[in-house]
């Protein structure tokens, strides 16, 4: 199983992100750096984070034809809403949004980055952190 942590982000004010890979059974996902950086600036009321491994690396690969499932729980903010929460190919263009506990396929060799929305935070707030795992 692959467990990623995204550290409690500050809404409009500071943001601090701090991300882990741990190593498991979804041998078909390739984390490509320990550590995921937030490389968008945090806007005050709605906005994007994306997560990479920073310089334009993306976070992870998926190698083959392989079917993985993410498991996370979204954090909720009585300051604004937290989601939807995806991965892409691109930036976070063309976001394919994760449910957790349901399968995503992927064919060939795709390089990803995490991807978080959020909306709301009119005098900002904070995004708690959160884990996902992929098996």
């Amino acid at each position: 199983m692959k467990k990623t942590t995204l550290g409690q982000l500050l809404v409009g004010l500071t943001l601090f992100s701090l991300i882990f890979f741990t190593s498991g059974n979804a041998s078909k996902l390739i984390s490509n750096c320990n550590n995921l950086i937030q490389e968008r600036a945090v806007s005050k009321i709605s906005g994007s984070l994306l997560f990479d491994c920073g310089n334009g690396t993306s976070a992870f690969i998926l190698r083959g034809n392989v079917n993985l499932t993410p498991t996370f729980n979204l954090p909720t903010s009585s300051s604004g809403t937290i989601g939807p929460f995806g991965i892409s190919t691109n930036g976070c263009s063309g976001l394919i949004i994760l449910t957790s506990g349901s399968s995503i396929h992927s064919q060939g060799s795709n390089s990803y980055v995490y991807c978080l929305r959020y909306s709301g935070f009119t005098s900002g707030g904070i995004i708690p952190s959160f884990s996902i795992s992929w098996s």
